[in-house]
């Protein structure tokens, strides 16, 4: 069945919508989770590289309802900015009263009051996305379990994997993504839901890519060798890099001594069959290939353009996407000893035609269609409309603004990210 946005829903992808036509990286309904246990969701994620070193990560609480109490959700958006360690926060609701904004200014919350929101409303209705909404996305992998186990895993690993935008964005949650896309990538392979899987895999790929960028951000400085030295290890060691891995082992090697004397052959084999683990993995060709220059400055864009794809309205299979982003795609099928080959063409265009026509006649999103070429008279998925207004975060958004006029990122590319 083919879910279409409530009306919280709606306001929330004319919210994402607006956002990703201003050049940010925006995902809808990420799960924050403490230790096993939901504690809420966060409506609208933001990321935005402002400058080779600048990195925002902005979260939006979007409430439409007729009692919004936005006061508390200015409080309790302030609170969660504080938890997650967020640079930015802001508020959506449909309360017009200007005390409402005049409360998120003094406490530094961005408060977007009803007169915006309902322009943002009017404007998403009356323009036609190239982009299908969360709802159309989740509908075809919101099987329960017990009617379909399959699709049952693949929603639990999205949300798993959108959840690491908020507690794992560093190397830990990158190596947690590319065994995400390893599984999705076998799943575009294997299953008979090829479209559905190899849509996750961009989405995926977005969420591993915006991990890296943010990891590298302090070393944009740095000799290309420093830089390649720290994918290496970031993606062999995990976040806390060789010394966490070697602390450890030593942490063991005095427990045994002290306590089992004997095993200290085994702590031996332990460590040298590690190293021996650890030397195996082919890390060096992903740490060549986002070093390159022309790949680094632009993994914040490369993100944009997964995520775009992943919810094209006109699907593009992967042998169909721009250059840059086949190239990523291939080095991570490399790496995990997939045959890039086989993947590129596993979505059928045959097929892809075919069902092109059932999805545009009956709104439907066929899971398990592609499309072998953009539509021409659609824009570049990757690419934002040429632009007259961005939103700035530093209070300025004024219900004076028409958000309307804000069609896309401005006269940068893909993205309002620097160089």
């Amino acid at each position: 069945m083919n879910r279409q946005p409530d009306k919280g829903g709606r306001t929330e992808e004319a919210l994402r919508e607006y956002f990703l036509k201003a050049g940010y990286y925006a995902v809808r309904g990420i799960p924050f989770v403490y230790e096993g246990s939901d504690v809420t969701d966060v409506d609208i994620w933001l990321y935005i590289r402002p400058s080779p070193v600048g990195r925002e990560r902005i979260s939006v609480d979007a409430k439409d309802r007729g009692k919004p109490k936005a006061l508390e959700r200015v409080l309790w958006a302030k609170g969660l900015q504080a938890i997650l360690g967020l640079e930015r926060c802001i508020v959506a609701t449909t309360d017009r009263r200007p005390l409402v904004r005049k409360f998120g200014h003094e406490h530094g919350v961005l408060v977007l009051d009803g007169d915006v929101l309902s322009r943002l409303i009017a404007s998403k209705i009356a323009d036609s996305s190239d982009r299908i909404s969360e709802e159309e996305f989740v509908s075809q992998i919101d099987a329960p379990p017990h009617v379909d186990r399959l699709l049952g895993q693949w929603r639990r690993k999205m949300l798993d994997a959108k959840s690491r935008l908020l507690s794992a964005l560093d190397f830990d949650g990158c190596n947690a993504w590319l065994e995400d896309f390893e599984y999705f990538a076998h799943e575009t392979l294997t299953s008979g839901r090829r479209g559905v899987s190899c849509r996750l895999s961009y989405l995926i790929m977005s969420f591993l890519l915006v991990g890296i960028d943010y990891s590298m951000r302090t070393l944009a400085f740095e000799p290309a060798e420093v830089r390649r030295q720290a994918i290496q290890d970031g993606f062999r060691y995990g976040s806390g890099g060789r010394e966490k891995v070697e602390h450890a082992l030593k942490l063991a090697t005095s427990l045994i001594d002290t306590y089992a004397p004997d095993a200290a052959a085994l702590v031996s084999r332990m460590r040298t069959q590690l190293a021996n683990d650890a030397a195996l993995l082919r890390v060096d060709m992903l740490a060549e290939h986002f070093t390159r220059a022309e790949v680094s400055r632009e993994l914040f864009n490369y993100a944009r353009m997964f995520e775009a794809h992943a919810f094209a309205r006109v699907f593009v299979p992967p042998h169909g996407l721009e250059p840059a982003l086949q190239g990523i795609l291939g080095v991570a099928l490399d790496f995990l000893a997939i045959d890039r080959n086989t993947f590129f063409k596993a979505v059928d265009i045959a097929t892809a035609h075919r069902s092109r026509g059932r999805f545009e006649s009956r709104g439907r999103f066929e899971g398990d269609s592609s499309s072998g070429q953009s539509d021409p008279s659609q824009p570049d998925p990757g690419q934002p409309d040429s632009a007259s207004n961005q939103l700035e975060l530093s209070g300025q958004f004024t219900s004076d603004e028409n958000p309307s006029d804000s069609k896309a990122a401005g006269d940068r590319g893909p993205g309002r990210g620097s160089d």
